[in-house]
């Protein structure tokens, strides 16, 4: 009798023990997300920096309020159009963006391409959107020029989305192309997709999540300011994103290869 206790008490431990690091494996993975940016450039064949190109580009960095530094790349437009910043998918950088900037510069004065913080070649950690608006949001002061367009694709979308409901009166229009869905889920299910190495059980991944927190990936109504459109892949209901805006007037638009 006292093997099977002693056997049960180690089987327990043991399992608390790999519960416990899989819930830290599943923490880390959300927060350090891989950097391969560099590596599939390489593989496409793409530019690996703006200066491979012969468009005009300035290099400089955003300090958020904690001190993470956000590298970022301003390309000077060919149009009379608004700032247009484009923010990149969790687990890609602005390098992911390169191919897809000229599509914007005829309308735009100046495209504004950032590193989010814990990619890239950005500090600090990914925090799934809590501090990521408010980075963007210094980021859009720090221009100093209106009116602003905000393009995020995925992760950037939701995070581009709540950037403009934090600052509605700065930004014209954005463009968010197939935004995360909120649901535990479908969060496990985007974020394999966009490279997470790992894929915990599903027990385990909510319980870090629920420690991580959603809020910054919510859709919040956004009833007034900047025109929306919303990119989505084909079968895909806008449903949802269209009840937590709470517009009628969303262009609705099937997502092109620009979604990096």
């Amino acid at each position: 009798m006292e093997i099977f206790f002693g056997l049960l008490v180690l089987g327990v431990v043991a399992l608390a023990a790999w519960l416990l690091l899989a819930w830290s494996v599943t923490v880390r993975s959300v927060r350090y997300p891989p950097r391969q940016a560099l590596a599939r450039a390489l593989a496409a064949g793409a530019p690996l920096d703006p200066s491979e190109t012969d468009r005009n580009t300035e290099h400089w960095s955003f300090h958020a309020d904690d001190g993470t530094e956000l590298p970022v790349w301003t390309v000077k437009g060919t149009g009379d159009g608004p700032v247009t910043v484009l923010i990149h998918e969790w687990g890609h950088s602005r390098l992911d963006w390169l191919p897809f900037v000229d599509e914007w510069l005829a309308e735009s004065s100046q495209v504004v391409v950032p590193d989010l913080r814990g990619h890239g070649d950005a500090s600090g950690f990914c925090t799934l959107g809590r501090l990521e608006a408010e980075d963007l949001v210094g980021l859009i002061k720090s221009l100093d020029e209106e009116p602003v367009r905000l393009v995020g694709c995925g992760f950037g979308a939701n995070i581009a989305i709540r950037t403009a409901n934090m600052v509605p009166d700065e930004i014209q229009e954005v463009v968010a192309v197939n935004p995360w869905p909120t649901d535990v889920n479908g969060i496990l299910n985007r974020l394999c997709m966009s490279g997470m190495h790992v894929r915990p059980p599903m027990a385990v991944f909510a319980t870090g999540l629920r420690w991580l927190g959603t809020n910054g990936l919510q859709i919040s109504s956004l009833q007034s300011g900047p025109r929306i459109s919303l990119q989505l892949h084909d079968g895909e209901d806008p449903a949802a994103i269209l009840s937590a805006l709470g517009r009628d007037d969303v262009t609705i638009m099937s997502a092109g290869t620009s979604s990096n």
